[in-house]
């Protein structure tokens, strides 16, 4: 957590909540491992609450993060494992990757956790990565910035 309110050795997997977007705000890193995001909603709340992104390049997400800058990016390079549940959905048949369509990968596991130490030793950085996101979310992403896009493009088509 930022601002010192750090709890040492804490990872918590929480569920469903519905509540989500005020947890959002304790967090020190948000994590995505999806293997297919079309844009990431998800991303973007993380963003607006200044937290340091981590999630694989794919589909939309590097439309939202910005490596080394707003996040990282990492490259999805492992076929993804087989879900453990019957219950598990099936996954798109192909993702965009670097403006190509793939078969969905998975990013290292090892990637994922050197990148997240880096983060966690480095809580300055930690801190101009968030405060980077959350500039560039309200900047691009906000409903006031959809709205106005949407009624732009309304007029052009009406004009």
């Amino acid at each position: 957590m930022q601002g010192g309110r750090r709890q040492e050795g804490k990872f918590i997997i929480t569920g469903w909540r519905e509540d989500a977007r005020r947890l959002v705000q304790a967090f020190d890193i948000f994590v995505s491992t999806s293997i297919h995001e079309s844009f990431g909603n998800s991303i973007v709340e993380a963003s607006l609450a200044g937290i340091p992104v981590v999630a694989p390049r794919v589909d939309g997400i590097p439309e939202i993060v910005i490596h080394e800058t707003t996040g990282y990016l990492l490259d999805p390079r492992y076929p993804p494992r087989k879900p453990q549940s019957p219950k598990a959905t099936k996954t798109s048949q192909f993702v965009l990757i670097d403006d190509e369509l793939h078969a969905p990968l998975s990013v290292s596991t090892k990637s994922l956790s050197e990148i997240l130490l880096y983060l966690i030793e480095n809580p300055n950085l930690r801190y101009r990565i968030g405060e980077a996101a959350k500039r560039r979310a309200k900047r691009l992403f906000t409903i006031d910035r959809y709205v106005e896009n949407l009624e732009l493009n309304y007029r052009k088509i009406i004009d």
